[in-house]
């Protein structure tokens, strides 16, 4: 009788299997499981809306969402020591499709190896640029024209040294500047932009020093 009462509750037709997705990060070069990464999971439909939820992956380097809105989605992994990545299929093609009380297996995710990029910034007579700005610039065509494009920035310490991380593997051109300040105590010197006098061609996971 109570198994009855129980079945009598639930409303006539309704799905009790969930809706779910499911998949594992790993390291790109080794394969190897990445625990600890983090997924975000962003709804691009009507039915998915435009909402964001984030997991991280357990031991294994596995990730559920669980309880989803039947849409398209799209995820994306990441990891400190890694370059984010989105989930991919075989034919190249980003979303991934949810359908009402089903699990969808197997959006797995390969995060890259990131590149560190660090040295100093001194002026002429030797002494560090505290405060300075470097610039990692890739090459990109727009409009059959070569420019050079900002990929990350970051700024040199007390010591006039820097450390620039995250970013992907590839040829990198390095500029430093910094701008003249005023202020109490008197202002502080400006100095024009300087550009590292050859490429960095990084490989994934190494990291260049003395970039100076």
């Amino acid at each position: 009788m109570l198994l009855l009462l129980l079945l009598s509750l639930i409303p006539q037709g309704a799905d009790q299997r969930i809706t779910a997705v499911r998949g594992q990060v790993f390291a790109a070069d080794t394969g190897a499981p990445l625990r600890h990464a983090y997924v975000l999971l962003r709804g691009n439909s009507p039915g998915a809306g435009q909402e964001t939820f984030t997991a991280k992956t357990d031991s294994t380097g596995a990730y559920e969402f669980r309880n989803l809105q039947p849409g398209r989605y799209t995820a994306t992994a990441g990891k400190p020591g890694f370059t984010n990545a989105t989930y991919r299929n075989q034919d190249d093609v980003t979303q991934v499709t949810v359908a009402a009380g089903q699990v969808t297996a197997s959006i797995d995710i390969k995060l890259p190896r990131a590149v560190v990029i660090s040295g100093a910034v001194s002026d002429i007579n030797g002494e560090p640029v505290v405060g300075a700005s470097v610039l990692a610039m890739q090459k990109v065509y727009r409009q059959g024209q070569v420019e050079l494009q900002p990929r990350v920035s970051g700024q040199t310490d007390d010591h006039g040294e820097y450390r620039i991380h995250g970013i992907p593997a590839g040829r990198y051109y390095v500029q430093a500047a910094k701008r003249g300040t005023s202020g109490f105590g008197g202002g502080g010197p400006g100095y024009a932009l300087e550009t590292f006098p050859e490429p960095v061609r990084l490989a994934a996971g190494e990291e260049r020093k003395g970039v100076n």
